[in-house]
């Protein structure tokens, strides 16, 4: 088994993401062996070299916890996905999952993938360490017949029997994950994203089946129906939440707000490239975000990243408008990380750099409890204990907004 020691300026450790001046990582193998001051390495350890980074940080791996591989990121990736074999679409997913572990994201939970195409990639990027991100997976997105997203392969009929059946077959199948699209969304012309599309009644049956099979479930909700409707039914996150009306403006409901923290929910509002420009119009939708943290609401970091004009290398972007929006940067940084893995239910394994966890890391160059900016660049991304090929040299720039971004 390998070990490495990587050392810098900081390193941000534990569940607070604590600050260690002149701190060192010792990665051995696929897991973290010990981290604290360079100054108290253990003496089992002085034989091995150390990797200086100073005036960097190192910091866990990024988590993105809403991203579609199987969408391109250009002008129309609905069409090019629907258009593409499922060998073309694999090798689709393969790119963007590289992109995506290039600039610090080292665990991604993918929403919504055609067929079960994320979880043939999931296994593969398991089995060659350093060729892309750790994947979890909610295969085909639960909805209604000709509901949003229909075209990945998860419409269901709306009876009880229907919905538990389709969680069944996700869960024989692999999934990690449940997401149901509980409102339309912008990207399917057959539904409206303010518009609910499951009964309450439905949507508590297709919880409790994901529960019982040891499933958490994530709801995709625009509108305060399809909001409403998730947070009764029990779900463990929500996609967007942007209480969305008819009239494309943000109608924030605070009695609803604090359901969601009373239930401690996660939120992730898929703040992007594109937010700010979605943001300016639609109105409210900036002070409802605000309004969110400061009421409580557990809010993770997640893109969207692969739909209409969001590529898959803009992650540090999302994190630069939640600071824009007023949340102190050591506040996203554990959106990001801590926060982002409890939101997925993997806080045991990922998104802390701490004794037995998984050599998952990032160096980025200066601090980014000041200004989280800096992670525009990385200078080297550890997954499972394997560097990513190429981001030992890599300098990455994120892309400027696209003026025609929509939301999912």
């Amino acid at each position: 088994m390998s070990t490495r020691i990587l050392s810098a300026r900081t390193v941000l450790a534990g569940p607070d993401l604590a600050a260690i001046d002149e701190g060192a990582v010792v990665v051995e193998g696929t897991r973290i062996g010990w981290v604290g001051p360079l100054g108290e390495l253990p003496a089992r350890y002085a034989e091995v070299p150390v990797q200086e980074y100073p005036g960097s940080t190192i910091l866990p791996g990024l988590i993105d916890t809403h991203v579609h591989l199987g969408f391109d990121g250009g002008p129309d990736p609905v069409t090019r996905m629907r258009g593409q074999t499922d060998v073309q679409l694999l090798d689709v997913m393969r790119t963007a999952a590289r992109t995506l572990a290039a600039t610090g994201v080292t665990t991604v939970c993918d929403l919504g993938a055609r067929g079960f195409l994320d979880l043939a990639l999931k296994k593969e990027l398991a089995d060659r360490p350093g060729t892309g991100p750790r994947v979890l997976s909610a295969a085909r997105p639960v909805t209604t017949r000709e509901g949003h997203c229909w075209f990945m392969g998860g419409e269901s009929e709306t009876g009880i029997r229907d919905l538990e059946e389709l969680v069944e077959l996700h869960a024989l199948m692999g999934a990690d994950v449940i997401k149901v699209m509980s409102t339309g969304g912008t990207m399917t012309v057959t539904t409206r994203p303010w518009q609910a599309q499951f009964s309450l009644e439905g949507l508590r049956a297709l919880v409790a089946r994901a529960h019982a099979l040891g499933l958490r479930v994530t709801a995709h909700a625009h509108g305060r129906p399809g909001i409403d409707n998730a947070v009764r039914a029990g779900v463990d996150k929500l996609e967007h939440c942007t209480f969305l009306t008819e009239e494309r403006a943000t109608l924030h409901d605070a009695d609803l707000v604090a359901r969601i923290v009373d239930q401690g929910i996660h939120v992730c509002p898929t703040l992007n490239v594109n937010s700010h420009e979605l943001m300016s119009r639609r109105p409210g939708a900036a002070a409802s975000i605000r309004a969110m943290y400061d009421a409580g609401v557990r809010l993770v970091a997640g893109t969207d990243a692969g739909i209409r004009n969001l590529p898959h290398d803009a992650y540090a972007e999302g994190l630069v408008t939640f600071t824009d929006l007023g949340v102190p940067a050591h506040e996203v940084l554990l959106m990001a990380t801590v926060r982002a893995a409890e939101s997925l239910g993997v806080a045991d394994r990922v998104g802390t750099l701490a004794p037995g966890m998984a050599a998952d890391l990032v160096v980025a160059p200066g601090d980014p409890t000041a200004d989280v900016a800096v992670l525009r660049t990385v200078q080297r991304v550890v997954v499972d204990g394997a560097d990513v090929v190429g981001s030992d040299v890599l300098t990455h720039r994120s892309p400027q907004p696209q003026p025609a971004a929509v939301m999912a």
